[in-house]
């Protein structure tokens, strides 16, 4: 926004010109970058509020009907059969208020078509259980409360965040002038990332579904998956995770988006992978029979 109101800005109408240049812009580059932010969360609310107007799921025996927006009408379908997994997403704001996003991996529907993968674009964290049994019976729900990992595990969630904190760090060390002070914020936001990504994760296993719960940036992530759902199975590892006795996995869906754990004991690794694996060949045996 701020690269495009130096670029654009005669452009733009002549009242919001006047009120950049006479009021905003003398006191300084910050009074309007946080006049665009602003605008950003304004403009944004206003067409999140357009598209998502009056949103309606519908099922209609083995199809899951779609429909919102107020200006223009867009309709989607979602074929019961084909849905791979649910995906729960907690944006930090929606998190805040006990809100989340409700998705679903369907094959054969790219990363791409976000419309078609919307199952729900809001709904309270705790009325997230009855609305999936409604919609997706087929999928099944966790019947344990999800396995956390050991406290052991916890430092490794520091490494990355850090990394890319000190990476920044020496960045803004080259910033002009006062700017130079924001040297002293990547290395704490690091910090705080790494903690709430090794607090957040977890996952069960039983004999219908897999679920995985991870953070990634601002976004915490649950996916409860079929058992056998998942188009690619990955366990990654290496000589010094293996000797610290940790490992990765991950699921990927034919949609072309995952759900893993970065880092967890690589005895529970290895338990995803055969429950995965076993299932995958107890279907292979009975196509073929």
């Amino acid at each position: 926004m701020l690269a495009l109101w130096f670029r654009f800005s005669e452009y733009v109408p002549i009242h919001a010109s006047e009120f950049m240049k006479e009021i905003v812009e003398p006191r300084g580059v910050v009074a309007v970058l946080l006049t665009l932010v602003a605008v950003a969360i304004v403009a944004g609310l206003v067409l999140g509020a357009l598209r998502l107007n009056r949103f309606t799921l519908i099922c209609d025996g083995d199809v899951l009907r779609t429909s919102r927006g107020l200006l223009g009408k867009q309709t989607a379908t979602i074929s019961v059969r084909r849905v791979q997994a649910v995906r729960i997403v907690e944006g930090f704001w929606r998190m805040l208020l006990g809100y989340c996003t409700l998705q679903v991996e369907v094959a054969g529907i790219g990363r791409m078509n976000a419309n078609q993968r919307m199952l729900f674009p809001l709904v309270r964290r705790d009325r997230v259980e009855s609305l999936i049994r409604r919609a997706l019976p087929e999928v099944p729900q966790p019947s344990q409360p999800l396995l956390v990992l050991p406290a052991r595990l916890h430092r490794r969630y520091l490494t990355l965040p850090l990394e890319y904190a000190m990476g920044f760090t020496l960045l803004t060390l080259f910033l002009p002038g006062w700017w130079k002070l924001l040297a002293i914020l990547p290395l704490p936001l690091g910090c705080v990332l790494g903690v709430a990504r090794a607090r957040e994760a977890g996952w069960w296993v039983d004999d219908q579904s897999v679920v995985l719960r991870w953070r990634r940036l601002v976004d915490r992530n649950t996916v409860i998956a079929r058992r056998g759902g998942s188009h690619l199975i990955e366990l990654s590892s290496s000589p010094w995770k293996a000797k610290a006795g940790v490992a990765g996995f991950k699921m990927r869906f034919s949609s072309g988006r995952g759900a893993g754990i970065r880092y967890m004991v690589d005895s529970d690794a290895l338990l995803l992978l055969h429950a995965a694996v076993a299932l995958h060949s107890a279907q292979s045996q009975r196509i073929k029979s």
